[in-house]
């Protein structure tokens, strides 16, 4: 089959890859599918997708098949079918957070709705840890004070530096996240990668009492 449509897609960072771009081949094709025979149900419609790179990496080069209700006319609604694909990295990232940093399956609640009041908090909280790396990523060179109060990024600086004077310029958010990670256990070697939400999570932890610490300490 003649792919119905080439374009570039961002694959994004993995353990030990960075983010790369990719050339996508799309093809796609309505499918029906037939119930058995002995059972009287009704045919169903469906369409396959596949998504194939061009001169990728051998070991890693992309070679998706979907298989989907969802009806696909033509090369957009193909590229909508791939868009949600690759909405499940930022998905998994979430619960990872939900499930690894706010410990969510150690709770254990008697009735259903305090675990979903439960689960309501901690998806709240995991939505800003992934915001506060997303954005140290993205845009390191905000002021700290945008997301920050200044006690607590003061505290930050002091507890990690071991010094009682906090600079009195006014970091950018990407330096007190890198800050907040190494509380979190982040090595900051010039061969790692980023810090990910977790180690941010781990980070964050510790440095919300050490902020209220030093705000304490300073109050005049």
């Amino acid at each position: 089959m003649e792919p119905a449509d080439t374009y570039t897609i961002t694959v994004p960072r993995k353990k030990g890859k960075e983010a790369r771009e990719a050339t996508i081949e799309l093809r796609f094709e309505k499918l029906t599918i037939k119930p058995p025979q002995y059972k009287k149900l009704e045919n169903i419609d469906m369409y396959a997708l596949t998504a194939t790179e061009v001169g990728g990496p051998p070991e890693e080069s992309i070679d998706w098949k979907f298989l989907t209700t969802i009806p696909i006319h033509n090369s957009d609604d193909a590229k909508s079918m791939i868009a949600y694909y690759k909405s499940r990295w930022g998905i998994e990232v979430f619960f990872k957070v939900l499930k690894s940093g706010c410990n969510i399956e150690s709770t254990q609640f008697k009735f259903g709705n305090r675990f979903k009041a439960c689960i309501a908090v901690c998806a709240i909280v995991a939505w800003r840890v992934m915001m506060l790396t997303f954005l140290g990523r993205n845009i390191p060179g905000l002021k700290a004070s945008i997301l920050f109060e200044s006690f607590e990024w003061k505290g930050i600086y002091c507890r990690l530096f071991e010094t009682p004077k906090p600079p009195k310029e006014e970091p950018e958010l990407g330096t007190v996240l890198l800050w907040i990670a190494k509380l979190g256990g982040h090595l900051a070697r010039n061969s790692d990668a980023p810090p990910g939400p977790l180690t941010i999570f781990k980070g964050l932890m510790r440095a919300m009492e050490i902020g209220f610490m030093f705000k304490l300490l300073t109050k005049t």
